[in-house]
């Protein structure tokens, strides 16, 4: 990846902060594509490109122009081409939608040069013809996608979305459902650079490869990495239900992280995931790949000879195929890093030779379902093999944090594998008597990971130990209390209050209170799991210095925090 992708990462932003000084707010004021009825999209976007006078009933454009869209439907009677640098802002995915009308045309198309994002809207009824059924990305353009939602779209190549060589394109927080590539890549076609996040691809299909996404470079190399995503319901015809890294041309670098793929299909082999071809390199690392099927071959990942494969801290599990290999097919040589994977049919995985793998065994996997973060994720059995098997470390070294939720990952020697870390950090309070600990006495403060599951703190699991002491102001007091989802921890947690109690009577006041500091949960977890979404707010709230005893359970918290996801 070169270094303007900075740039390209920063783009979702461009949604969500104030207009720039140099820029133009432009309100489209009509739902209609018809320029007698006031300022419609299609006027807003020459204004924006023209970054001058357009002399069309539009606020003028100005440098990074910012096009705002109010609730409803609008209509796409042609296509609307990108050639500045411009955010066109919706309501909501539900509250404002662009419709194509299934005609003979594509919704966007960002030209060569543009630097084009969408946000807070959905794109539906594309119809490209040959490339990108609701956008085409051009060489040299760049585009994002956050909190966008497409589906019913329909072309060649790249159902949704195609991203042709030399183009780039970021999509985060969103969705594409029901989007159909009569070639490959029922989504999106990749040829440029291609970043997924915390994103759902749900129901897409190609008539060829890679019922969601297809990668296949033809001028210069393609790069794709996708993280904290769902892929479910994705089918195609040939290889690469819902993923595939194939055909000849110039050399593709894939890199996939803390996804889940279930319920994924081909009338072909690969399931879920399909890598074929000697220019063609897959890294995958806190994967769960279920429940996935393939008519030939290997029901879950396909990686033939001549491709490279690297797979850590995955399960591979619960996939069916016709004719053998359940699991997978993985060539002698396919296969350049792999360690600390669970496959519960190794029959065909012959490039699998770890030994800390862990085959032909069930993997303990809970349906589908909701457990917080952005996409559902399948959960682990209490008994499950998974729990404590990997090492939570990516073929490139490099540590995963976190699991598909967002949640941070247990590092702490024992590391679950698979999209979905069920171990929770929590806190246990008790009173720590008078002693070497705390000369008069105190609170004692223990943290670890609920290992058992079972919701309490063990003895055996207390990892950290720290001690608020009483001073001659009067007793140091630790509150802890259940913090619902909100600002302060995305999916819940547990609020920890600290303070002296000044007034003696053995319980915190509100006006007593110094110091707040928030352990954050993954669903379904104990209070006081230590979620990465979640964030630590803290405050002095009642006006005094923090006593330094409170600043050493910060610290401790906080420490706890940093060193997973560090």
């Amino acid at each position: 990846m070169s270094l303007r992708l900075v740039s390209f990462f920063a783009l979702p932003l461009l949604a969500l902060a104030p207009a720039a000084v140099s820029a133009a707010t432009i309100e489209v004021d009509t739902l209609a594509d018809d320029p007698a009825t006031g300022c419609t999209l299609r006027e807003a976007l020459a204004s924006a490109n023209a970054d001058s006078a357009a002399g069309n009933g539009c606020t003028d454009g100005s440098g990074a122009d910012r096009i705002v869209l109010a609730a409803g439907t609008y209509t796409v009677g042609a296509e609307l081409t990108v050639t500045s640098e411009v955010v066109v802002v919706g309501a909501g995915v539900a509250a404002t939608i662009l419709d194509a009308g299934a005609a003979s045309h594509r919704i966007f198309g960002a030209a060569s040069g543009s630097v084009f994002g969408l946000s807070d809207l959905r794109l539906t009824n594309g119809r490209g013809q040959s490339l990108g059924g609701a956008l085409l990305v051009s060489a040299g353009g760049e585009a994002s996608l956050e909190r966008v939602r497409v589906d019913g779209s329909q072309s060649q190549l790249g159902g949704a979305v195609r991203v042709s060589s030399g183009g780039r394109l970021l999509v985060h927080n969103s969705e594409f459902d029901n989007n159909v590539a009569a070639g490959s890549g029922g989504a999106i076609q990749n040829q440029g650079e291609l970043i997924v996040v915390r994103s759902r691809l749900h129901d897409n299909s190609a008539t060829n490869h890679g019922g969601a996404i297809h990668v296949h470079p033809q001028i210069g190399a393609a790069f794709t990495t996708i993280a904290d995503s769902l892929f479910t319901a994705n089918q195609a015809t040939n290889n690469g239900g819902a993923f595939s890294s194939s055909f000849s041309g110039d050399s593709a670098t894939s890199t996939i992280t803390n996804s889940t793929f279930s319920g994924n299909s081909t009338d072909a082999q690969g399931g879920a995931l399909n890598v074929q071809g000697g220019n063609h390199t897959l890294h995958v690392a806190g994967l769960t790949v279920t429940d996935n099927q393939a008519a030939n071959l290997a029901g879950g990942l396909r990686a033939t000879e001549g491709a490279t494969l690297a797979i850590t801290n995955s399960i591979v599990a619960g996939n069916t195929a016709t004719n053998g290999a359940p699991d997978c097919t993985v060539a002698i040589g396919a296969s350049s890093v792999e360690h600390h994977n669970l496959v519960g049919d190794s029959t065909g995985c012959v490039g699998m030779t770890s030994a800390t793998n862990v085959l032909d065994t069930a993997a303990g996997l809970v349906a589908l379902s909701n457990n917080g973060g952005p996409t559902e994720t399948h959960a682990l059995e209490v008994t499950s093999p998974a729990r404590g098997l990997g090492d939570c470390v990516a073929p490139d070294g490099t540590l995963l944090a976190s699991d598909q939720r967002g949640v941070s990952r247990t590092t702490d020697g024992a590391c679950t594998i698979g999209a979905f870390d069920p171990f929770a950090v929590l806190v246990r309070t008790s009173e720590e008597p008078q002693g070497s600990n705390c000369e008069q006495g105190g609170t004692r403060i223990e943290t670890g990971t609920d290992r058992d599951d079972n919701g309490s703190l063990e003895t055996l699991e207390v990892t950290s130990t720290v001690f608020v002491c009483r001073d001659l102001t009067g007793a140091a007091l630790v509150e802890a209390s259940s913090e619902p989802a909100g600002e302060n921890c995305a999916i819940g947690g547990l609020r920890v209050n600290t303070g002296i109690d000044a007034d003696g009577d053995g319980a915190l006041q509100d006006s007593e209170v110094t110091e707040t500091s928030f352990v954050c949960n993954g669903a379904g977890g104990a209070d006081g799991a230590n979620g990465a979404d979640g964030g630590c707010s803290v405050g002095d709230r009642g006006g005094n210095p923090i006593p330094a005893t409170a600043l050493l359970l910060l610290s401790i918290v906080l420490g706890l925090r940093r060193r997973r996801v560090s």
